[in-house]
């Protein structure tokens, strides 16, 4: 059984990211607790916008000011398309932490990552993978465990009905039964 992580990333320097090994951590962290990661990068808004609808995530990561879009617009564009996703917006320029405050909506959480001393960068991860870790914890629950292993027996027994049929030829109709 493989369990899929969906993560949304949309910064138009997700370059910087990559040099400081982000992805790659985090893909280690998410394998480390048996999820199969799958991080999903736009440098746009406008690209991010059009997948949104069509895939579900786990966790939408986004750095609040891409292109002269501002994150309250993004977040809007999210919950009208029924979007329940826990968000993550982080931003290096000093308006966003008012931005942040006038914001306040469930299943979305800020980072400052402006530190001159990098340690912004830090608390970023440290929060992305707090985040991981609450999202995980809602699977978790036992009535979702429960859900998903009758999901997993349900296609196991798929599997085995399947490979029956291929393997033993079973007579369909009385007249084959005599011959």
């Amino acid at each position: 059984m493989s369990l899929k992580y969906k993560i949304l990333w949309v910064d138009d320097d997700v370059e910087a990211f990559e040099d400081l090994e982000y992805p790659t951590r985090i893909q280690n962290y998410l394998s480390n607790l048996f999820f199969e990661p799958i991080i999903q990068t736009y440098d746009t808004i406008k690209e991010a916008k059009k997948d949104i609808a069509k895939e579900k995530y786990d966790l939408i990561l986004s750095d609040y000011n891409i292109d002269n879009e501002k994150g309250d617009d993004f977040i809007r564009f999210i919950r009208e398309q029924h979007v329940s996703t826990e968000i993550l917006f982080y931003s290096a320029q000093s308006e966003f932490i008012t931005a942040a405050h006038e914001l306040l909506q469930d299943r979305i959480s800020f980072a400052c990552i402006n530190s001159p001393t990098g340690e912004g960068y830090k608390i970023l991860y440290d929060k992305i993978l707090d985040l991981i870790n609450y999202t995980i914890k809602k699977v978790q629950e036992l009535p979702n465990i429960r859900g998903l292993v009758m999901t997993e027996t349900s296609y196991l027994d798929k599997l085995m009905s399947d490979l029956i049929l291929k393997y033993i030829s079973v007579p369909l109709k009385w007249d084959e039964l005599n011959n």
